[in-house]
């Protein structure tokens, strides 16, 4: 999120953007990623003592600054100070342009007399107000069974997909940014006398703030200043679109890399905002090595969690990446594809994820050969200490560095979220690190049998991996194997 520093007189300290996302004492970023709508387009920010408030209660006040500043006109508020619509919003008051002008625009309205400024907000207000700003609120006013009507439409047009509280409940600022986030990417509606009620193009964010969002693209190039995304329309037609975007800030590009699904905020055809897709139709499948692959069939068969899965490759849309290497069929052909695919398979010690479509068929490769390993002590100030049993590998500084770390469902990890014994498998490429993360794949026990290919743990076979395994254990001994994706060991320690 990017930092900007504003003044405003009153009590407007509730909205401004003074801290970045990071800055934020009560509230994790996780929660934040969970409304990104909100926090690009900066409809609520926190305090300038790096408090978000997430637990504070809406205020109708609060809200009639928010509706203005999602269809553009806050900065224009000042020219309605003195319209004086209410008994209780005189000139002098701190919010009394945003709720005049609000009133105005006929997206929040009082009783005609008094407004109650102080009042608390709850769901169903606010989903009537913001259905209001798409364009259908006079029309359901019409048809009356408040709030019936509006919360029937919201949820029969997909507007929303869920409530966070009971409708009559006031709503925390966080609350309230849960059910935004979902409004403002909503569409916008026209009633005509010809055509009746009809949804439009445009959506709220693209209308009122000059945002479009792609949802679900693949990340085809992306080099800290550019980027590039694999897209697909409704009629699953796929094309490279955006092509050498400037990005506005590495700091709103966390946590992506080439080869994964992301979703991408635009504005004036700039990246504003990228991020790792959280929700998404495509399957993603994480492996732990690749077994074969079958040219004859197009046929790609891996291994994860021991057990083993084959799937066809898509001749459209396919991606390779390997070691940061990359070729897709956009660029050249898919045997060209294939050919690089087969040159560079390590059956040996390529892990990695592949993206499939609705059909099942792959659509994205990306392999890792990972060189370092690392077992993790603790964290401290972005550096990341190995424990001493296992100190072949050296400690690493994630200090202003680039990274990306996701467990072995495909999530994306933040480096605050490793625990001890966590085993990390990393490589550098350039100046960027990719790991994945094993979590509780540690198990101790003691040796009675080993040969050159496996040792058994209490009667279980495991199997050496020889890529990070430089000796053996001696039998009758107690050890702690640390084991991959596959369940062979990657290292041991006494």
């Amino acid at each position: 999120m990017k930092k900007i520093v504003l003044f405003f007189l009153g009590w407007m300290f509730l909205f401004l953007p003074f801290v970045t996302a990071e800055g934020y004492y009560d509230i994790t970023q996780r929660d934040l990623d969970e409304i990104s709508n909100v926090m690009i387009t900066e409809l609520i920010q926190g305090d300038e003592y790096g408090y978000f408030n997430p637990n504070k209660e809406l205020t109708r006040a609060e809200v009639a600054v928010i509706l203005t500043r999602v269809i553009g006109r806050a900065s224009g508020s000042i020219l309605y100070k003195a319209d004086n619509v209410y008994k209780d919003v005189p000139e002098e008051h701190w919010a009394s342009g945003y709720i005049n002008l609000a009133s105005r625009e006929n997206l929040i309205k009082g009783d005609g007399t008094y407004f109650y400024p102080d009042r608390k907000i709850n769901t169903a207000e606010l989903i009537t107000m913001f259905l209001r700003v798409i364009g259908v609120g006079e029309y359901l006013d019409k048809l009356n069974n408040y709030p019936s009507v509006q919360l029937n439409f919201a949820f029969g047009e997909k507007i929303l997909t869920n409530l966070v509280k009971d409708i009559n409940t006031p709503l925390t600022r966080y609350e309230a940014c849960l059910l935004m986030n979902e409004l403002i990417e909503s569409n916008i509606w026209r009633n005509s006398y010809q055509k009746g009620l009809e949804k439009l193009e445009d959506t709220v964010m693209s209308k009122y703030m000059g945002f479009t969002i792609i949802r679900e693209a693949i990340l085809d190039f992306y080099d800290g200043y550019t980027a590039d995304v694999i897209t697909r329309d409704d009629d699953d037609e796929y094309t490279v679109i955006q092509r050498s975007l400037v990005v506005k800030s590495n700091k709103d590009i966390l946590n992506v890399e080439e080869g994964y699904l992301v979703d991408v905020w635009l504005r004036n055809k700039v990246i504003i905002k990228m991020e790792t897709s959280r929700e998404s139709s495509y399957e993603t499948v994480d492996f732990g090595s690749v077994v074969n692959y079958d040219e004859d069939k197009s046929k790609i068969t891996i291994k994860t969690n021991a057990k083993q899965y084959s799937y066809i490759l898509n001749k459209d849309i396919l991606r390779v990446d390997i070691n940061g290497e990359s070729m897709d069929v956009f660029n050249k052909s898919f045997n060209s594809v294939e050919r690089f695919l087969v040159r560079n398979i390590d059956y040996n010690s390529s892990s990695g994820r592949l993206i499939l479509d609705d059909s099942k068929k792959v659509i994205s490769i990306k392999m890792m050969s990972y060189d370092s390993i690392l077992v993790v002590d603790y964290v401290r100030d972005h550096y990341i200490y190995n424990k001493d049993s296992v100190k072949r590998y050296s400690d690493i500084n994630l200090k202003n560095k680039s990274y990306l770390i996701r467990d072995t469902e495909g999530n994306v990890m933040n480096i605050d979220e490793l625990k001890s014994n966590d085993i990390l498998l990393y490589s550098l490429n350039g100046s960027k690190y990719s790991m994945i993360l094993l979590r509780d794949n540690k198990i101790t026990g003691k040796v009675t049998y080993v040969d050159d290919e496996y040792l058994k743990l209490d009667g279980k076979k495991y199997y050496f991996n020889f890529q990070f395994f430089s000796s053996i254990p001696t039998e009758d001994k107690k050890v702690t194997i640390y084991l991959d994706q596959s369940d062979n060991i990657l290292i041991w320690s006494y």
